[in-house]
Formats: C-alpha cells, sequence, structure tokens
C-alpha cells in the first residue's frame, strides 16, 4: 500500500471519527473510491496503533462510532457490497477488542450480534463458513440477551439467529 493511499485512508478514518454521526454517509459516499479491502485493512492496523494509547472513555467512544460505522457501511449503497460488509466486519471487530465481555457486556452483546449479522449477509469466503461464525456469535450474543434480561434484545438476536439457521448450508 503506497504512502499516499494510506494517507487517504487515514484522513478519512479521522473525518468519521470526528464528524456529527449525520454526516458520515455523505463523508463515504464522497469518498466511495477508498471504500475497498484494503481501506478494511488499514483500519485494523489503524486500530492495532492507535487504540491501545487511548484513555478508556475515549476508546469507548471510538468503539460506538465503529459501531454506528458498521451500520452505515452494512447498509451502503455504494460501491462493492463485498468491501462495504469486509469494512463492517474490520468496525466490530476493533470495537470487541474494546468492549470485553467481563468490562462491557450489554455492548459486547450488541457487538457480537452485528457481527453475526456480517457474517451472516458476508459475501467473501465461503457462505457455509461464514453462516457457521454468524450462528456462532449469535449464540454467544444470547449469553447476555437473554429473556428475563433484555426481553427484546433477546427476540431479536433469537430472530437473527432462526434467520441464520433458514440460511444454513
Amino acid at each position: 500500500m503506497n504512502q499516499p493511499l494510506r494517507q487517504a485512508y487515514l484522513t478519512l478514518i479521522e473525518s468519521l471519527l470526528t464528524c456529527p454521526s449525520e454526516e458520515e454517509t455523505a463523508i463515504l459516499q464522497a469518498n466511495i473510491e477508498l471504500l475497498d479491502d484494503e481501506f478494511a485493512e488499514y483500519l485494523r492496523e489503524w486500530a492495532t496503533e492507535t487504540l491501545p494509547n487511548l484513555d478508556a472513555d475515549k476508546a469507548e467512544n471510538r468503539a460506538n462510532i465503529l459501531y454506528s460505522l458498521n451500520l452505515k457501511f452494512s447498509s451502503l449503497q455504494q460501491g462493492s457490497r463485498r468491501s462495504n460488509i469486509e469494512i463492517a466486519i474490520a468496525c466490530l471487530d476493533i470495537g470487541l477488542t474494546i468492549f470485553t465481555r467481563a468490562a462491557y457486556s450489554e455492548k459486547w452483546a450488541m457487538f457480537q450480534n452485528g457481527i453475526a449479522n456480517a457474517y451472516r449477509n458476508r459475501i467473501q469466503g465461503d457462505r457455509g463458513d461464514n453462516l457457521e461464525r454468524a450462528i456462532a456469535f449469535f449464540e454467544a450474543a444470547l449469553q447476555v440477551r437473554t429473556r428475563p434480561a433484555f426481553p427484546q434484545d433477546w427476540a431479536t438476536t433469537q430472530n437473527n439467529l432462526a434467520l441464520a439457521y433458514s440460511y444454513r448450508i
């Protein structure tokens, strides 16, 4: 990856992390040419270098923004659907390094459900393997999203799990 491309990726990440949430989609659409598999790879690299140096509050804020971005990437109609899903998965993977089950069980379960949805819809890789990973993530989310504790989240996750099973190969 060349230096100008790395700088463009970094500028895009910084823009997305500092803009109001209502501007995220416009920023993504204006930078559609940057939304590729290399961006997902760079995003992981950026997170590995950056997040450990942040205080807990700032890291939590970044993870929350990444969750929001995952939703934007997952629903983005422009660009490569495959790449958009890979970027969404990267956002969620990164968030799960911040939101552990022990420290943030509700957020952890939300990210588990999100990444499960991304794997259920994933284009890259083996379809069967992706569905099995989705099922495992949904089941992990249900360890926290129990019916008595979180009835609506439990129902949503159960529905998502059922969809994954219906697509199962």
